[in-house]
This record gives structure tokens, C-alpha cells and sequence, in this order.
């Protein structure tokens, strides 16, 4: 493990250290920290850990911003310092597909227009058929050819993003032990202010607010137990 302070370092893959200071940090993957990270800007593609063997594995001040979980002991500190942690990018994920899905329907559209097109230029009589109504017709199967390329790469970014979508949202923020006022909590674009001591807990996006996640287990056991009862009720209605 290495000290990080007053640094900006980017990694390709994970970035481990005993504490975090002043410092700006990005990895593809992982943040691994053993006892703080303070008053920095940290950036995960994946997860931001802190404390999760030992260590005390704390965040105050600063931004702290994982694409599906960061988990830490504590979160803020007994001076109230203004902390932001940030888990899930649903939101701009969503924008992405649907401005994909909108250039997907374009280029299919102007493709099946291009094809109507070319249809009737190639049943014309061919003995009709000069140079330039030739030269025309092989533009057209270019312009669709190339139409038809974007439309593969379009398909293909798609899928991509689907199972990435579904892991977003998952997203989590865990603190095992306390969580301190002026901590600002932030999942898939849904934000909590924290403006009391906390107990910690597993913190996930429900609706349009972040809530612990053994309620969110339990609305969905009682919506479950109620759909189960009102089925009951229409079977016996029918007999």
C-alpha cells in the first residue's frame, strides 16, 4: 500500500493506499483505502472500499463517487464537515440508451426509405436503364450499406449498455457504523442529506428517495404477500 497527498493520479485498473489527503484519484476499477479519505475528489469504476479488513476506514470533506458501491465504517465526522459520497450513474446510462434507440429508429427509417427507392429504380424496364439511372442506383446500396454499418454499431452499443444498466441499479452506499450530519449521500442521480447522527446501514435508490435496503426488502415482501392475498380473494370470487 501507498500515501497518496496533495496528488492527482489516475490507474488503469485498482489504486490501493493507508490514507487519502488533498488528493484527486481515478480508477477504472477500485479505491482501496485502509484508514481515510479526506478532503479529496475520488472517482471508481466500480467501488470505492475503505476499512473493509481493518483500518478505520473513513471519508470526510470532499467527493467520493464509485459507479456501483462504496462502502466505508464512517461517513462525515464530528466537526459536521460538508462529505458527498455518490454511487450509480442510472440516470445519464437511461440518456444514452434513449438517445441511441432514437438514432436507431433514424437510420432504419432512412434505410427502409432507401430501399423503397432503390426497389423502383431496379424494376424499372432495363432497357430504360441508362448510365446515370445506373450510377444512381449503386450510390443508393452505398448510402445503405454505410446506413447499415451504423445501424450494427448502434445495435451493438445497445446491448452493451443493457447489463451495465441492470448493475446500476444495484448500486449501493454501505457504511457499517455512523453516518454525520452535513453528509450528502447520492444514488443513480437520487440524493439524501444527512442532518442528524446516523446508525449505519446499506443505502439504496427507491423511487424517487434513498432508503435502507432491508425496507425496501420488506415493501417488496409485503407487496408480494399482497398480490398473493387479492389472488385468493379472485379465485374465490370465481368459484
Amino acid at each position: 500500500s501507498q500515501e497518496a497527498t496533495a496528488y492527482t493520479i489516475k490507474a488503469g485498473v485498482d489504486i490501493e493506499a493507508k490514507f487519502v489527503q488533498l488528493s484527486a484519484l481515478a480508477a477504472e476499477r477500485n479505491i482501496i483505502v485502509k484508514d481515510y479519505i479526506s478532503h479529496s475528489v475520488v472517482k471508481a469504476g466500480n467501488q470505492i472500499l475503505l476499512g473493509q479488513d481493518t483500518g478505520k476506514g473513513m471519508i470526510f470533506g470532499g467527493h467520493c463517487e464509485a459507479l456501483h458501491r462504496v462502502a466505508a465504517n464512517q461517513v462525515g465526522n464530528e466537526a459536521y464537515i460538508p462529505t458527498h459520497v455518490r454511487a450509480g450513474q442510472l440516470n445519464e446510462l437511461i440518456k444514452v440508451h434513449h438517445n441511441l434507440e432514437q438514432e436507431l429508429a433514424t437510420r432504419s427509417h432512412e434505410m427502409a426509405q432507401l430501399e423503397a427507392i432503390l426497389q423502383k429504380t431496379q424494376t424499372a424496364d432495363s432497357i430504360r436503364l441508362g448510365k446515370i439511372l445506373l450510377d444512381k442506383s449503386q450510390k443508393i446500396q452505398n448510402t445503405i450499406a454505410a446506413i447499415q454499418d451504423k445501424v450494427v454499431r448502434t445495435q451493438d452499443l445497445l446491448r452493451a449498455l443493457e447489463p451495465e444498466i441492470e448493475l446500476q441499479k444495484k448500486a449501493v452506499i454501505e457504511v457499517t457504523r455512523t453516518v454525520y450530519p452535513n453528509t450528502v449521500m447520492t444514488i443513480n442521480g437520487t440524493s439524501r442529506q444527512f442532518s442528524e447522527k446516523t446508525q449505519g446501514d446499506i443505502w439504496v435508490q427507491w423511487g424517487d428517495a434513498l432508503v435502507e435496503q432491508e425496507k425496501v426488502e420488506q415493501a417488496k415482501k409485503a407487496e408480494k404477500a399482497k398480490q398473493a392475498e387479492q389472488e385468493i380473494v379472485n379465485r374465490e370470487t370465481k368459484d
